[in-house]
């Protein structure tokens, strides 16, 4: 049996120690199956615990709240953290959380977009 990497801890474990993705519903109106989660299930019992500790911590902010990041008004404030450290970042909008997110939730990440953007600009 091969084991597979869990994208948070990056331990080795069973396939089986990843749950799927039942909630998402595809455009045929069936619902997904085949897409699994990226960390094992210890894993994401940790982050649900640390961002339920983190939500009482920092009560979600009103709708049209500016945004952390871009500063626009966000109509569904997402709590943004540190996953490996359970630090409160702040309240982001969706598209910011997701971009960050995509980026690996880390600087080095956003740095390199950054040089990506910077050498497309003068091609």
């Amino acid at each position: 049996m091969s084991l597979e990497p869990c994208s948070l801890c990056n331990k080795l474990v069973d396939p089986n120690e990843f749950s799927r993705y039942t909630h998402r519903t595809l455009k045929d109106g069936s619902k997904s199956q085949a897409i699994r989660h990226a960390w094992c299930k210890t894993c994401q019992t940790k982050q649900r615990k640390q961002v339920a500790k983190l939500k009482k911590q920092y009560p979600k902010p009103l709708p049209d709240t500016p945004c952390d990041c871009c500063g626009k008004p966000m109509k569904i404030p997402q709590l943004d953290h540190i996953h490996s450290e359970g630090k409160f970042r702040g309240w982001l909008c969706p598209a910011c959380n997701r971009g960050i997110g995509g980026l690996g939730d880390t600087l080095e990440g956003v740095r390199k977009a950054e040089k990506y953007l910077m050498e497309c600009e003068f091609k």
